[in-house]
């Protein structure tokens, strides 16, 4: 029995989704300094990942894209959910912890205000398999804004002036890096 239990959604490049399906290797972000670090990214949504096909081929015209659905399964102690204030309040203090430890075992001096938050991230992932036998987070779930939104409708409006409101703009992103975690995995 899992802790969660959730479809996600990968978008890339035809011949890329297809290796996935194949040999079930991830494809890992070509840049992990930024977002959720190391790791195959996925949305929570259809709809989400028909957004990122779509700014993909805004990108690259001359190649074909494709969606592919996992169902993502871990334990709780697997995710580093980055969308709750608690866990980043530790990550936060884990890392400042991490940031000692490593000094003083290798001599190298770590600067967290220079690093972006992948790079906090994947820091964090290997003084946990450094310092703490390899125990350590396979999934990291985060909440993305983007400035866009569709249309407003009668259920989801943009309105600023009312404070607090449902909105679109806020998308969930998971990093995944490990494909045991992935059952399920299929052409969307």
């Amino acid at each position: 029995m899992y802790d969660l239990v959730q479809p996600i959604f990968h978008t890339d490049k035809i011949r890329n989704n297809k290796l996935f399906l194949s040999r079930k290797t991830l494809l890992m972000a070509s840049n992990e300094r930024i977002w959720l670090g190391a790791g195959m990214y996925f949305w929570d949504n259809i709809s989400n990942a028909k957004y990122w096909k779509r700014q993909k081929k805004k990108h690259d015209r001359y190649s074909a894209f494709s969606i592919i659905e996992a169902s993502l399964r871990c334990n709780l102690d697997d995710l580093l959910n980055l969308t709750d204030e608690k866990t980043v309040e530790e990550l936060q203090e884990y890392v400042e912890k991490c940031k000692k430890l490593y000094h003083h075992q290798t001599g190298i001096e770590i600067d967290l205000d220079s690093m972006k938050t992948g790079e906090i991230i994947n820091f964090a992932y290997k003084c946990s398999e450094l310092f703490d036998n390899g125990k350590t987070f396979k999934c990291v779930k985060g909440l993305g804004l983007y400035n866009y939104s569709n249309k407003d409708n009668f259920i989801v409006k943009e309105d600023y002036s009312k404070g607090v409101h449902l909105t679109l703009r806020g998308k969930i992103i998971y990093a995944i890096r490990d494909k045991d975690f992935l059952y399920d995995c299929r052409e969307a």
